[in-house]
């Protein structure tokens, strides 16, 4: 008799191969012990695009068992300036979702909103979290989204970004008589009629639900849409996910539209990162703009501020080969970000209490880390991680 692996074993090699589809194929074509966590694996997190819906079907009539692993399932993907429609066959997309029973997060990509997107709430009443990205909402009918959305009673997460409608200047009808979900996570990127959906949102109870709150602000409208949702739910929101783009400029942002965080007196954590279309160096005058954002900070639970910055790759040549020469924004090195005046940074960290500051950058931390101890802030920092990552 062969000596067996046990089988939390098997599933720890696995887990590492989480991201590698070709070999999680062939794992799943090794051992039948092995196919539940190839499964977990390969079909948790489910893309179908519109002309695999077919196939898709296919798969899970002929394999039942792989509908029961997925449980968040995207539809379509990103197109920029292009909308997909339903398929012909009404009855595709019912069949496809009752096989599969245990969503509780759906995507929908770059689709034309219709009516028979109420398939997804006949199938997954409990659903918890919706998300539409780039989707397109014909004017006759927008107030169907708003109805849509009260179909789910246990929503905990919404999030719409980059909407757009078939006649300009027109948005949903948030009607005051429809229910509300009790939405605890709120992403709204480019969403007009931010202030309509925020009082449809409050007017459900006294109390307010909105403990997240995720948002991208690059232009002056953006910023007065964030800054609606701060005067309705800051007093609640716990945990604020704010990207500021400056790619034309960040001062109208500070300067002309008064932006501010100070309105999320209950925040307990910050996560903030700043995209820079251009060198990170002392003389570019968003640098500083780090620095007032910390000093907004008016609650008294903060406890965690996470920072990265994504920047022009000055190293980085190969955008070059192109005609318009543009390089994709990455995230900075740990040396790129002693640039940053990190006196400034830590006079607006010093208030009671003092947050751990968590430093996100490439490379090794020991250059900043150096930076820091010449200026005397080192033995004063509370956190410095070091991530490997990329834009």
């Amino acid at each position: 008799m062969f000596p067996q692996i046990p089988p939390e074993l098997n599933d720890r090699i696995i887990d590492h191969l989480h991201d590698d589809v070709c070999s999680l194929s062939a794992c799943g074509l090794t051992s039948r012990a092995w196919l539940p966590s190839v499964r977990y694996h390969r079909f948790g997190s489910t893309v179908v695009t519109v002309p695999r819906l077919a196939a898709f079907r296919s798969l899970i009539d002929n394999t039942p068992e792989i509908g029961t692993f997925v449980q968040g399932f995207t539809l379509g993907t990103h197109f920029p300036g292009f909308h997909r429609v339903l398929p012909a066959d009404d009855s595709l997309l019912p069949a496809i979702l009752t096989a599969l029973p245990y969503v509780n997060d759906i995507q929908v990509v770059s689709f034309t909103w219709n009516t028979r997107f109420q398939a997804f709430s006949q199938a997954y009443p409990a659903l918890q979290h919706l998300t539409f990205v780039n989707c397109m909402f014909p004017t006759e009918l927008a107030h169907g989204f708003p109805l849509f959305l009260a179909t789910f009673p246990f929503l905990r997460s919404l999030s719409l970004q980059n909407p757009s409608f078939s006649h300009p200047g027109r948005n949903w009808e948030w009607d005051e008589t429809v229910p509300r979900p009790p939405l605890t996570d709120l992403c709204l990127t480019r969403v007009p009629g931010t202030a309509a959906l925020c009082h449809w949102l409050r007017s459900a109870s006294q109390e307010s639900t909105i403990k997240s709150f995720t948002t991208n602000v690059g232009e002056v409208w953006k910023a007065e849409q964030a800054l609606h949702v701060f005067r309705c739910f800051g007093h609640s929101i716990r945990t604020l996910d704010l990207t500021l783009d400056s790619y034309s400029g960040l001062a109208a942002i500070f300067e002309e539209a008064q932006f501010s965080i100070e309105g999320c007196t209950g925040l307990h954590v910050l996560h903030l990162e700043l995209h820079l279309h251009g060198m990170c160096v002392k003389t570019n005058s968003d640098l500083r703009w780090i620095s007032v954002i910390l000093s907004q900070i008016s609650s008294p639970n903060i406890h965690t501020i996470t920072f990265s910055l994504c920047a022009d790759p000055m190293s980085d040549y190969r955008g070059l080969d192109s005609e318009c020469a543009v390089r994709p924004l990455q995230v900075a090195s740990f040396t790129n970000l002693i640039e940053f005046d990190w006196e400034d940074i830590h006079t607006a960290r010093m208030k009671d209490p003092q947050p751990a500051l968590v430093v996100k950058g490439q490379g090794l931390s020991d250059s900043l880390r150096s930076h820091l101890e010449a200026l005397g802030l080192l033995p004063l920092w509370s956190q410095s991680y070091q991530f490997n990552t990329s834009y």
